[in-house]
């Protein structure tokens, strides 16, 4: 009796190598991180320039405000040098009266310039034609932008010389001092452009 063949077990074709969808995961991943640390770093990059910026600004500033400072000082000399009875007082102050649309008709000389016109719109100052500014001879920093600059304004003699007494003893002398950092027209002085300015002023009693 013959036996039987076994019958061969089916064969089944292997399946087609899939690759693993986590790969592009990891890759998509990578992609948002370095474009986070991207985005850091150009903010960070941004924020040290402009802080950067701010305190060259802020340094730029004190240096125009010292300068100024200086001229202030250099005024208030003048004015304390001018109220001494040797000295007239106050004969260095032109008698020219100031016009309002015309600041340089010669009502200021060398920095000293008679009584401020109060029906005038604007200030001497404020006035960029105005020419009665005299440069401070004080020393300042050599990084400062320009001589500092200042002039004197006779208020006048009838002023109280005691402020507890503001109806007694009339006669004295009052200033004021307007002092700049620096000239701010560009076109006279072309280092002055992007630079910081500063005005001070004060009012010079003298006894």
């Amino acid at each position: 009796m013959n036996a039987l063949p076994h019958p061969r077990p089916a064969v089944h074709p292997a399946p087609p190598h899939r690759a693993h969808p986590e790969h592009g995961v990891v890759l998509l991943v990578a992609l948002v991180m370095l474009l986070l640390v991207t985005v850091l770093g150009l903010a960070s990059v941004r924020m040290l320039t402009m802080e950067e910026r701010m305190a060259a600004n802020s340094f730029d500033r004190n240096l125009a405000f010292q300068a100024a400072e200086t001229a202030l000082r250099e005024g208030e000399a003048l004015a304390d040098f001018q109220s001494l009875a040797a000295n007239g007082p106050n004969a260095g102050f032109p008698a020219q009266a100031m016009v309002c649309n015309n600041l340089n008709n010669g009502a200021c000389a060398n920095g000293l310039c008679s009584p401020p016109n109060t029906n005038c719109s604007a200030a001497r100052w404020e006035d960029p034609a105005f020419a009665g500014w005299r440069n401070a001879i004080g020393a300042v920093s050599p990084l400062a932008t320009g001589t500092p600059q200042f002039f004197v304004e006779h208020l006048g003699s009838g002023f109280p010389c005691d402020p507890q007494s503001p109806t007694q003893n009339l006669t004295c002398e009052r200033y004021r001092i307007t002092a700049r950092s620096h000239n701010p027209d560009v076109q006279a002085n072309p280092a002055a452009e992007g630079r910081a300015a500063v005005v001070l002023q004060s009012i010079y009693a003298a006894e």
